[in-house]
């Protein structure tokens, strides 16, 4: 075994249950390239990307288009509209200083993405992000937009799921030549032995893909 591979299921599990369970399925590829991408409710990643501030870049992006449809809905826009497309988001960015990185001044979907990145730095790190970045305030303001509307959900009370995205069912490689035979995919149970609710994807699904250059020299879509 690999010891990449060793270490993924420690690394999953140390990312916020609230944001693990509104990602659909995971494919990790055993490449040294740096890379990872989503494409709507699924996320990818290369090997050496497999770590928790990229898998918070990542999930930010499924919240984008998932977590924040009631906001959506209030505002009129149509059903699977972004929420970093809508004025609620737009208004946090232009009452702010700065954007979180050089990367996340690409659009409005890398921007929120690295904001949930930094958010959840701001949330586990001792002291907040005051404590290792002194202009953190420059964009606090969609620090605080992004935490107002997540931390209950990214953090719920008890520590639990406390709904899932449903994820396709699981295959495995029979002969090695890419013939797949699908297994059945797992179910997922509160504690008491309940249902999981599922959390709703908008019809229509569609997902675009921006390429951009990362701070660690990859590409982080």
């Amino acid at each position: 075994m690999r010891q990449q591979e060793a270490n993924e299921p420690q690394t999953l599990g140390q990312t916020p249950v609230g944001m693990r369970q509104y990602i659909a399925n995971i494919v990790l590829i055993p490449d040294k390239s740096k890379a990872a991408y989503t494409r709507g409710i699924y996320t990818v990643y290369s090997d050496t990307f497999f770590v928790l501030g990229v898998i918070a870049h990542e999930t930010t992006h499924i919240f984008d288009l998932i977590a924040f449809q009631d906001v959506v809905k209030a505002g009129g826009y149509p059903e699977g509209t972004y929420y970093s497309d809508t004025a609620e988001w737009l208004d946090a960015y232009r009452s702010s200083a700065a954007v979180p990185s050089r990367y996340a001044d690409t659009n409005q979907k890398e921007n929120l993405a690295e904001t949930g990145r930094w958010s959840l730095s701001a949330a586990v790190h001792p002291g907040g992000l005051a404590a290792y970045n002194k202009n953190w305030g420059t964009i606090g303001n969609q620090i605080v937009n992004f935490r107002g509307r997540t931390d209950k959900i990214i953090y719920p009370k008890d520590g639990h799921c406390t709904a899932k995205v449903n994820s396709t069912p699981a295959v495995h490689v029979t002969n090695g030549k890419a013939k797949f035979r699908a297994r059945r995919a797992p179910q997922y149970s509160s504690m008491n032995g309940a249902t999981v609710p599922e959390i709703k994807v908008p019809e229509g699904l569609t997902a675009d893909r921006t390429l951009c250059s990362s701070e660690l020299g990859g590409q982080i879509i």
